[in-house]
């Protein structure tokens, strides 16, 4: 009987319930399981459902997970699959079409919350916790999170995008940084940094790679393309540069493959293929996909890391340099391939002992049992510490339920969702979240962070919803704004408070954004405003918009004198530091 019509007959029974015991069945998923193998995603899948219909009746006990963005528009992907074999899961979702099984459950970013969401949990699905890999980029998060009856867990991969982890530090319990370079520079704030390997992002895709059947006839391969800027700066095209000379200078002896822009059959076969294969890793993290399908498909790698902003990543954290890859420098580049590629049985060697560590020792399983072992360590001794005893899931979703929802914790949310400056949608709900939690803080507050949203809000929702909004606070003013000028709307906010610094930043931010200044007025105005001024009471509660610029040289500027230098901010007076100095930066770069 084929692992197919032994799934089929599980199904027949489950809604026929001949055998009369639920477990029973599950006797049979649980042996059906066992006889797959890592491509048979389809059975984990079928596998989940069946536990999630009848969890009430199930003798086997699972974690239950509640998973976020990083499968919203699709269930499940190479980083959820292998959590499938222990976990019981339900994926969350703000597309009302992906909502087909019990397993996937929409919510509304603007009127649902985690404990709306609670309530509508499959009966006996009681999450143990709340994991989204990739937090940081572009995914949208369910407000309320900040007060989960559960742990919340971020791992954080795309760390120029600073302005939103900084905010995920707010409203996560514990962040999972790709390498421990970043631990210190995610450990200051309400989140605490768990080191899990890889940070539950790259771990080993071996099942995308088959291990036998293919000979390897290319010597060396390289796989990546140029970039000139940005996490990698000038290190891929320096080693492309030195790989094209070696090509060249080897080709009567070598097969050197370099291609880039591979559709994904025809770049496997060119990994499958290689003995040896060249890897550059930029400002993310000491590892990439790149280094990981290396290791699955069974050659060797040669990597240089990135050093910058006095950042050095740590190739050795999980490998061994010489034992399971080789790192290499545009100095040596040439000596260590000749020194490799003379030896063979070397290259199969180091190769795979590397698989081996990645395949065994780094696999999402093994990563997700070490993730949840900590996780109740770590909740076990809070609750000593606290001196309460553990309370049950049902008495924590009541308190959740029943306590009024943290506003800093929503308003960092929506906060989160409006700095995702590259997905404008996300940009505007954000907008219109925080519109909507502005008129409970102070007028200066509410003004100066009014100002820093308001070119979503007017476009997005127009003049009238401002109109009102402003007219929450004073109807006389909100009555004399103007219904079709943002810049006359803009001066005279800004009047209100123009001596305020946060008032005074979003106001210089939205001229140079709009160019509503004179450029050679600009540095004298930036100077008198922010000019070596520390602010010590700088908090996130205050809404610094920064310059939406575009170009490349305002995208290098960004990432080099904002997004890296504000992830390495340590605390809110560095924080505003940070966002002083790119102001003046851009106002005086003329």
């Amino acid at each position: 009987m084929t692992l197919v019509d032994r799934q089929n007959e599980l199904l027949e029974l489950e809604l026929s319930r001949s055998c009369g015991d639920v477990n029973e069945i599950e006797d049979g998923w649980v042996q059906l399981i066992q006889d797959c193998n890592d491509s048979d995603w389809s059975f984990l899948i079928q596998y989940n459902l069946f536990r999630l219909r009848n969890l009430p009746k199930l003798n086997i006990v699972r974690p239950a997970v509640l998973i976020g963005a990083v499968n919203n528009g699709h269930f499940p992907d190479f980083h959820t699959v292998e959590l499938l074999k222990i976990a019981d899961i339900i994926s969350l979702t703000t597309l009302k079409e992906n909502e087909t099984e019990i397993d996937r459950l929409y919510y509304s970013l603007v009127n649902d919350s985690i404990q709306s969401i609670i309530t509508r949990l499959p009966e006996g699905f009681k999450p143990f916790l709340f994991w989204d890999s990739q937090a940081e980029h572009g995914h949208p998060q369910p407000l309320g999170l900040a007060n989960a009856p559960f742990p919340t867990v971020a791992s954080i991969c795309h760390v120029f995008y600073s302005p939103a982890i900084k905010r995920l530090l707010e409203v996560f319990d514990y962040v999972l940084p790709l390498g421990k370079v970043f631990d210190q520079y995610l450990d200051y704030s309400n989140s605490q940094v768990l080191r899990i390997p890889f940070g539950l992002n790259w771990a080993s895709m071996h099942h995308l790679y088959e291990k036998e059947g293919v000979e390897k006839n290319i010597d060396v391969s390289v796989t990546f393309s140029s970039s000139g800027s940005g996490p990698y700066a000038e290190l891929k095209n320096d080693v492309l540069t030195k790989i094209e000379s070696l090509k060249n200078k080897y080709s009567g002896q070598y097969n050197i493959v370099i291609q880039s822009g591979l559709e994904k059959d025809k770049y496997i076969e060119i990994m499958r293929k290689s003995r040896i294969s060249v890897n550059v890793v930029g400002f993310n993290g000491p590892y990439n996909y790149r280094t990981c399908e290396i290791i699955n498909a069974g050659a060797l790698l040669f990597q240089a890391n990135i050093e910058s902003h006095g950042v050095k990543m740590d190739s050795a954290e999980l490998f061994a340099d010489g034992d399971h890859f080789v790192s290499f420098d545009l100095g040596n580049l040439e000596n260590k391939l000749l020194e490799f590629l003379s030896d063979p049985d070397r290259v199969s060697s180091v190769a795979k002992k590397a698989r081996e560590r990645l395949e065994n020792d780094l696999n999402y399983k093994n990563l997700f049992i070490q993730l949840f072992d900590k996780l109740k360590e770590l909740e076990k001794r809070k609750s000593i510490e606290s001196g309460s005893v553990e309370k049950s899931f049902s008495e924590k979703f009541k308190k959740a339920v029943q306590s009024p929802v943290k506003k800093l914790g929503d308003f960092h949310s929506a906060s989160f969702l409006w700095e995702q400056t590259n997905k404008k949608s996300l940009r505007f709900i954000g907008a219109g979240l925080l519109s909507r939690m502005l008129p409970q803080l102070d007028d200066s507050k509410f003004y100066c962070n009014l100002l820093a949203i308001i070119p979503e809000i007017f476009e997005e929702f127009g003049f009238a919803y401002l109109q009102s909004l402003i007219a929450s606070k004073d109807r006389q003013f909100a009555d004399s704004l103007p219904s079709d000028d943002l810049k006359q709307i803009v001066i005279q906010i800004y009047s209100l408070q123009h001596d305020h610094v946060v008032m005074a930043y979003n106001m210089i931010s939205l001229a140079i954004e709009n160019d509503w200044i004179d450029r050679e007025q600009l540095p004298a105005l930036a100077n008198q405003a922010f000019g070596g001024k520390a602010w010590k009471e700088f908090d996130m509660t205050w809404l610094l918009r920064y310059p939406i610029l575009t170009g490349e040289e305002n995208q290098k500027a960004l990432y080099d004198k904002f997004q890296i230098p504000l992830l390495l901010a340590k605390g809110n007076p560095e924080i505003w530091i940070v966002y002083r100095d790119y102001l003046l930066h851009l106002a005086n770069d003329n």
